[in-house]
């Protein structure tokens, strides 16, 4: 048909799009680790000047994210039949789950671990696996693609954010 790319070519893209994908999924466990594994915990624990958020509770943020939101989304829209992703409410982990007691070491190793599966999955799904539909909490439907994309956006927001503040207390001489 006029204006479709042609059934070899699809296939070609989807093999493209996942390798993206799994891609920027894998990198992001390093660049946690690079960034964080040799800090000292007084610049883990320190609540800087430019966020909201301690490097330690970044780390932990992002290994729960992980595990108990994004991947398990993901792998519902893959398993069940459009099923319903109920908002999650994640404000009180930090306190509800110790972030700030919990080694960074921790964090970074069940980081690690829990993305390695992830992108394991992701890597090996078929294009129909990649379009199944999730349906959110405000009514609207999500493919699994999407959800992708936004644990990838969730993945770019935080090296931001860990950047900005490593990049802070460079100036002060700190890191």
């Amino acid at each position: 048909p006029h204006g479709v790319a042609p059934a070899q070519d699809r296939s070609m893209i989807e093999r493209e799009l996942r390798a993206h994908l799994c891609a920027s999924l894998q990198e992001m466990p390093s660049f946690v680790e690079a960034a964080l594994a040799q800090l000292p915990s007084e610049m883990l624990t320190r609540v800087p000047d430019c966020d909201r958020s301690p490097l330690l509770e970044h780390a932990w943020h992002l290994r729960d994210c992980d595990e108990d939101l994004y991947a398990m989304r993901i792998r519902r829209a893959v398993a069940e039949d459009e099923p319903f992703l109920e908002p999650m409410d994640i404000s009180h982990w930090v306190e509800q789950r110790s972030y700030m007691s919990r080694p960074v070491g921790d964090a970074l190793a069940q980081f690690r671990e829990g993305r390695t599966r992830l992108v394991a999955q992701v890597s090996e799904f078929s294009q129909e696996q990649l379009l199944r539909l999730a349906k959110r909490g405000d009514g609207c439907f999500s493919t699994v693609v999407a959800l992708i994309g936004e644990l990838v956006a969730h993945d770019q927001d935080h090296r931001h954010r860990i950047s900005a503040i490593l990049a802070s207390y460079a100036a002060r001489g700190e890191a």
